[in-house]
């Protein structure tokens, strides 16, 4: 099996075993606390440039299919997780996790202490790092991740959003198979709750990403437009009595079983 290292720019270093792709990439080291989900977290475009730690202690075991994705593709840039499941048991399962981060060129390290990790960034906050399945030395590792520029004033937008627009709508609630921006969740969630046609267009130069809406009922959310169907009239009641009440004291000339409760 092949070694990995993680290197942190405060000088912390963990030796772990590799997985996924053999490569090196620099991000910022972030935790998730998610029990499942993992593939929603690995697709979704706000990890962008970022080196996700999972505190769970057991991934992979039930494997990495194309429907649960959350975008067209992974958007992290390396994967740290304290076990790897070597076994995938899922009927919907299409590739175990280390088979697809490999396929999309993501480097992974298992085997390290990430409750240690996780209580040193909760502490410090996010910090820089590397993730290397290459072999690297200590020092060369904590160099370029020191070296690394952050996450600062970086418009990551352009990379993960789509290149042309699309239709949403309950016949694509699937993610397109390329290019799509915005993550596919929060997309679905806002059409059942507002029963609104969308339109996701890509981003502009003076707009991270295009969002309008048509109504005040509509939900605004970055790369979605929405248009509404006309409301409904309202519902007409059938009987147009008005409603019969009770005192607390029923008079005396109703009858026992007719006297209201006490509420």
């Amino acid at each position: 099996m092949m070694q990995a290292i993680l290197a942190l720019e405060d000088g912390t270093v963990w030796h772990g075993a590799a997985f996924g792709e053999r490569a090196t990439a620099c991000g910022e080291v972030c935790f998730n606390t998610s029990m499942t989900g993992y593939q929603e977290i690995l697709t979704d475009p706000s990890y962008k440039g970022q080196i996700v730690t999972m505190t769970y202690p057991h991934i992979g075991n039930y494997g990495v299919n194309t429907v649960d994705v959350e975008s067209w593709r992974p958007h992290v840039a390396g994967f740290v997780v304290r076990e790897v499941s070597p076994v995938v048991s899922n009927w919907r399962a299409e590739s175990s996790l280390p088979d697809y981060l490999a396929a999309q060129g993501i480097p992974g390290i298992q085997g390290i202490d990430t409750r240690a990790l996780t209580k040193r960034l909760r502490v410090r906050g996010a910090l820089n790092g590397l993730i290397s399945t290459e072999g690297l030395s200590e020092a060369e590792a904590l160099e370029r991740a020191r070296a690394w520029p952050g996450l600062i004033g970086v418009d990551y937008v352009k990379d993960v959003t789509h290149r042309a627009a699309f239709a949403w709508t309950n016949a694509t609630r699937q993610a397109p198979t390329s290019d799509s921006s915005p993550a596919r969740t929060p997309l679905i969630h806002v059409r059942r709750a507002t029963r609104c046609h969308r339109r996701t267009s890509p981003s502009s130069p003076t707009t991270s990403a295009s969002s309008t809406t048509s109504c005040a009922a509509c939900v605004s959310m970055a790369s979605a437009s929405t248009s509404c169907p006309p409301r409904r009239p309202p519902a007409r009641r059938c009987n147009t009595n008005p409603p019969v009440s009770f005192s607390r004291t029923a008079p005396a000339t109703l009858p026992r079983w007719a006297t209201p409760s006490r509420p």
